[in-house]
């Protein structure tokens, strides 16, 4: 039986061969995502015309505190930089999951 650690690696290194195949110039996987600073990210892909930064839940689901740092990231980096959350089957953008996290009213919970 696998560790879920194993299984979340494996779901990477698939999307990696995924975004090769799908003409990525460059796929890179952080082991572990425990990315320096206070941004998850599981993979990275450089397309010539974007970069697509991305956080993997097997559930689909995202921590609200882990959504608002995905979202204060998002803000920073310019506009050819995309995040993505989500599994292999559907990923969204930090604020397409707002409602889905915070409910109506999103906004009060994020500092501006």
């Amino acid at each position: 039986m696998m560790s879920r650690y194993q299984q979340g690696a494996n779901l990477e290194r698939r999307e990696c061969h995924v975004a090769i195949s799908g003409g990525a110039l460059l796929a890179l996987r952080g082991a572990g995502s425990k990315s320096y600073g206070k941004y998850k990210i599981d993979t990275i892909f450089v397309f010539k015309d974007k970069v697509v930064l991305t956080q993997y839940k097997k559930s689909g689901k995202i921590a609200k505190r882990d959504l608002v740092a995905l979202l204060e990231l998002q803000r920073k980096v310019p506009e050819f930089i995309e995040i993505r959350v989500g599994t292999t089957s559907e990923t969204k953008s930090p604020d397409e999951l707002l409602p889905e996290i915070f409910g109506k009213q999103p906004e009060k919970f994020l500092k501006t």
